[in-house]
């Protein structure tokens, strides 16, 4: 695993996804998405564990268990599946609340809220960006 701080992993200019400066774990390889999924995913997207140790797929519901946070954008679920994915730390709620919304995901930040904590994944209430 290697730790990288939150400023040397950068997304864009307008990155929000983090609610906190401080150091995230990020999974160098090894994660894979499940397959049989389609569709677009943004970074940010909560996910649960999978079949498989290394397997993991996004959350469906509220009742789902948050184990990472997607650290990259997946144009294909179907052919995208090597992921880099964040194992811990402070985000930023909006931009968790953005990501299922694209997918059209019936699970919502308020419900994942208290299952995240388990496994160091908070959301957190932060500059909500326009």
């Amino acid at each position: 695993m290697t730790i990288l701080r939150q400023g040397s992993y950068t997304y864009g200019n307008d990155d929000s996804l983090f609610a906190a400066n401080g150091v995230a774990a990020i999974p160098a390889d090894g994660y894979t998405l499940a397959s049989g999924l389609t569709g677009a995913l943004l970074r940010g997207f909560p996910l649960k564990q999978g079949a498989t140790a290394f397997e993991l797929t996004p959350v469906t519901a509220d009742a789902d268990v948050v184990v990472a946070i997607l650290a990259e954008d997946v144009a294909n679920a179907a052919t995208d599946l090597p992921i880099v994915a964040y194992q811990g730390g402070e985000f930023n709620k909006y931009a968790i609340t953005r990501a299922l919304t694209a997918a059209s995901s019936a699970a919502n930040v308020a419900g994942l809220t208290v299952k995240a904590r388990v496994n160091g994944i908070f959301f957190k209430d932060v500059v909500k960006g326009v």
